[in-house]
């Protein structure tokens, strides 16, 4: 079983964490409450960098492909080839590209967040939920 790279980026926040305190020190207690946010950061982002993709691989093997995570899968619902596996589907169907094809005709044109605006179904929700500010 491969444990992932948790040894090398423990190394890595301990080693940037140090050069950060070394030469960018906090001189006042505000600075110091940022540099825990962004101490928070880069243990989150190194951690998730190397860690965490590594270990979930290694956990349920079932839930990634040849290219990525499965689409679908639900490690709860019973296999009927491998009970302790759960079920995964065997495609890959790129469902995660739909949000980025909106943002790049947001980008574009405006058409989606336009059409946002002018829905009042939306505009109803948006002011029950208590937003007043900004488009509303």
């Amino acid at each position: 079983m491969h444990v992932g790279a948790w040894g090398l980026a423990a190394i890595v926040i301990v080693v940037v964490s140090w050069l950060m305190y070394r030469y960018l020190a906090p001189a006042s207690w505000k600075e110091w409450a940022r540099a825990g946010v962004v101490q928070a950061f880069i243990i989150g982002f190194y951690a998730e960098m190397y860690g965490f993709p590594l270990t979930f691989q290694d956990v349920y093997p079932g839930a990634t492909g040849e290219y990525c995570f499965r689409c679908s899968f639900n490690l709860t619902f019973p296999n009927e080839a491998d009970p302790g596996a759960g079920w995964t589907s065997p495609y890959h169907f790129g469902i995660n590209l739909g949000p980025v094809v909106l943002m790049c005709e947001n980008y574009r044109s405006g058409l989606p967040w336009r059409l946002m605006r002018e829905c009042p179904y939306v505009v109803t929700g948006l002011r029950c939920a208590g937003f007043t500010k900004g488009w509303l």
